[in-house]
This record gives structure tokens, sequence and C-alpha cells, in this order.
């Protein structure tokens, strides 16, 4: 009514006229509530209403910040991930979570077509980061999980420190003479990874949505002693061989009119995690430290993956130190990154994932270029490209030879097949 009595004929037809419509009143929440009392005041011809019926929402470019754009592109459709977050209870000692519930709603619920992370720019990003300077973004993506990390175990611990103090006070009025002790669950907070990879309540929500763990044991070839432990981890980070074993060529200087050509093995993604999990062998400078010999030994490393996440991240590890100019270089080795993709574990058992989402860096270096995102569509048959705020949809399968060579996957998505 108020648009129309003061903006007549304005309002009629116009985006924000469909948007108030649809909206229903007695299922608004207050930061929605709050969202549209903004738009009444204002003029209806400036609104940007742009988003289309189930387009994909893109993210403001703030200065190089490709980096979180393509990391909270590759989050949110994590639908598990995303579904957490948001429903995740708000605490006072959770700025980050919070800050990106509200890009997670946005993203959902926005009718423009991209939004401003500016907010959560400002509270997310690592201190040693310059600001208007390309980053890492799989270093962002990492400090960003730790940072989650962090928080819901401080959170946790005010909860028990509450949940104490509660206890003490009932004590104190009560007749068992203070005699009541923590359940287990108040004790501590783990990992949330068991031996099956599965996570039960009230462990993190990071480790329940990506957290695995590693079996690695060391062998010493001197007194034969076995040394075994278990890690856990969000990310795996394979490397890339600069050189191919087996690839030189032989010399025939007698025969100097004869070419010869070799089938080159394309290199996939499963070859890079086959020799990420192959037994290693530590000498020269890189001994491994025996506790029963009490000195340096020649030994052997063996790594497994003991329990396998729900959404596996791997990333490939383009970028190299090049000692000579004290620069990384980027490799540009052609990887094959298959949308199936088995993973052996270390009872024997094979966990298959299917590719989601895949993080491209684009340039010859990792000082400069650009970070955009491919997402599969919830249907299977498309893809979506977001680079920043645009938006673009491919009908059938992500096509990694229909990409320039400069432009690379770095990071890979994968979901546990099974999952909703």
């Amino acid at each position: 009514q108020y648009h129309s009595d003061l903006f007549p004929g304005v309002l009629a037809g116009s985006a924000l006229h469909c948007v108030l419509h649809q909206e229903i009143m007695a299922k608004m929440t207050p930061e929605r509530r709050h969202r549209l009392s903004g738009f009444v005041w204002g003029y209806p011809g400036n609104f940007k209403l742009d988003r289309m019926p189930g387009q994909l929402v893109g993210l403001v470019n703030l200065g190089n910040t490709c980096y979180m754009n393509s990391v909270l592109q590759a989050l949110f459709c994590t639908r598990m991930f995303q579904s957490q977050v948001v429903a995740t209870r708000k605490r006072n000692a959770q700025p980050v979570l919070v800050s990106l519930q509200r890009v997670f709603r946005s993203l959902k619920h926005s009718k423009r077509s991209s939004i401003s992370p500016r907010p959560f720019l400002d509270i997310s990003h690592p201190p040693w980061f310059d600001a208007g300077q390309q980053q890492d973004c799989s270093e962002f993506l990492t400090f960003l999980l730790h940072s989650l990390e962090e928080e819901d175990k401080k959170g946790t611990e005010d909860d028990v420190n509450k949940t104490m103090t509660e206890m003490q006070w009932e004590n104190c009025a009560g007749d068992d003479g203070g005699k009541t002790e923590l359940t287990d669950d108040h004790r501590g907070h783990d990992s949330g990874v068991d031996s099956g990879g599965e996570t039960g309540h009230g462990h993190s929500l990071v480790q329940a949505v990506f957290g695995g763990q590693l079996a690695t044991s060391y062998h010493c070839l001197e007194c034969s002693h076995t040394s075994q432990g278990t890690s856990s981890f969000t990310d795996l980070t394979l490397a890339i061989p600069t050189t191919r074993q087996g690839q030189s060529m032989p010399d025939l200087p007698n025969l100097p009119n004869i070419t010869i050509t070799r089938a080159r093995h394309q290199l996939t993604v499963k070859d890079l995690l086959k020799n990420y999990l192959e037994p290693e062998d530590l000498f020269g400078d890189n001994q491994y430290q025996c506790d029963k010999c009490e000195g340096l030994r020649d030994a052997v490393k063996t790594t497994q993956i003991k329990a396998a996440p729900k959404h596996l991240i791997i990333t490939l590890l383009r970028f190299k130190f090049d000692a000579s100019n004290c620069q990384k270089v980027k490799l540009l080795t052609l990887v094959d990154c298959p949308e199936s993709l088995s993973v052996p574990l270390s009872g024997g058992e094979v966990m298959r994932y299917q590719l989601y989402c895949v993080v491209v860096h684009s340039g010859q270096s990792s000082e400069v270029g650009h970070y955009y995102s491919w997402v599969r569509g919830r249907q299977g048959v498309e893809w979506h490209k977001i680079s920043d705020e645009e938006v673009d949809t491919v009908t059938g399968k992500w096509d990694q030879e229909e990409q320039s060579r400069r432009d690379t996957p770095y990071m890979l998505f994968y979901q546990r097949e099974g999952l909703v």
C-alpha cells in the first residue's frame, strides 16, 4: 500500500512487487523481515532483483578475492555442510560461523544475481593475507576450517563450563554432598571420526562432513621396530611429479634417420593417490628418528586411509618453489580428474566417491591469475561455472579438455556414494 500511494504505477509488475507477493509473513524470519523493511522505505525502481528462478547466486570480487569466492561456492554446494552450518545454534564465541551462516542464507534466498561477502571477508581472512593481493584458495580453506573447529571447541568448552557451574549451584542446594560427576559427554571434545569414518553426536561440524583418519607407520630398517600412529585430516594434498619415470629417450647415434614415437600415459588423480599411499623410503637427509635406536636410521614410511570422510577434498600441489628465482612456479601438467573415484582403505575396503565441485586456477603462477568454480547441478545433467559474479550453465558433464591449458583443476570436492 505504501508504494502504491507514493509511487503509483512503479511497483506494479516490478521485481519487488513479485517478491512481496511471494513472501509468507507468518513464516518470515526476523532477518528476512528486516531486509524487506529496508526495501519498503526505498524507491522500487532502484532495486536490482535480477536473479532468475533456480539460478545460482554469484559473489562480488572485493579486490582479488576470487580465492575466497571460489571456496565459499564449493562449501555452499556441499549440501551436508551447508545444512549443518545454517542449522547450528549460534554462540557468542563463533563469529566466523555466524557470518558464514549469513553468506549461505544469502546465496540461497537472495533475489539478486550476486551478493557482497564483505563482512565475511573482514572476519575470516588470515591475518597474514594482504588486502588486494592474490592468495592461495587452499591455504584460505585450511585456515577457515581450522577457525570453525577452534570456534566449535571454544563453544563446547563454554557449554561445559556453564553446565558445571549450574551443577555446582544445584549441588549446593541439594542433598548429594556435591558428589555429582560429569558424564562422558561433558569430559572432552574429540576429533569426530571413529575407526569406521562415521561421526556421532557432539563431534565438530567440520569433522562430521570432511573429517577422515590416516594410519601412519615407520619401520626401522636397523632394528626392525615399527612405530604406528593415527592423525585426522580434512583434505589430501597430492603431489604432481615434475618428471615421468621411464620417459627418457634412448641414445641412438648410429640410427640418425629413425624417429621414435612414445605413447604417453595421461596422469590421473588415481595415479597421484596411488603414489601418495605407496611406501616411502626414508634415507640420507630424510632419515627417521628411531626411538628404539635413539638415532637417525633408514626406514620405510607407510600411509593408509583408516577412516574415509563423507566428503573428500583433494588438493593438487601445482605450485612448487623454485630456488633459482625464489618464486613459486606453476606446474601445468595435465591431470585427468574422473567424476567417479575409488579410494582404498586400510582394511581392504574400497570407498567410492562422485565429483561435485572443481576449483580451477587460471594463470601461469601463484602470484597472478584467477580462481573460479565448477559446480555440478542437482540433477547431475549440467554443470555451473561460477566466476565471482558470473554464473554460466553447461549441459552435460564437466570436460577438462575443453578448458584452456592454463586453466588447471586445483581443488577437487568428492562426495561419498550413497549420501543424500
